[in-house]
């Protein structure tokens, strides 16, 4: 299981468990300061509605020791995620990685801004299979 990890767990990360649930991988995802129960933002549901996915169940979870151990991958959004991870789960860094490209934030932009980062992420996560 690939676990797809952001700062909030409302835009990025879940478009990424979304989009790779989609391409048939089994995905969680969860957030280094995310609010637990937060619901996706409006952008991200707008952007999977637009590819035929639904994220309106989606709430958010904070990153813990429980799903780092129950991944087979653990995905940083960003480099700056993965570091992060790292720091904070040094005996799961062996599977730890970061997305091939960092995935701008879109949070607090308009619909353009998560439609381009929804494709950011299904291209990045493209290459993140193959090299599985």
């Amino acid at each position: 299981m690939y676990l797809f990890v952001c700062t909030g767990n409302t835009c990025r990360s879940p478009m990424a468990e979304t989009l790779s649930r989609h391409l048939g991988h089994s995905a969680l995802s969860c957030g280094l300061y995310a609010s637990a129960g937060s619901s996706a933002s409006s952008g991200a549901m707008h952007a999977m509605a637009a590819r035929g996915l639904d994220l309106s169940s989606h709430h958010a979870q904070p990153v813990s020791e429980t799903l780092m151990r129950q991944a087979d991958k653990v995905v940083g959004i960003s480099s700056r995620h993965a570091m992060a991870l790292q720091s904070l789960f040094p005996q799961y860094a062996d599977k730890i990685t970061a997305m091939p490209v960092d995935i701008p934030d879109p949070f607090g932009g308009d619909d353009d801004d998560y439609m381009a980062c929804a494709e950011m992420i299904e291209e990045a996560l493209k290459k993140l299979f193959q090299t599985r």
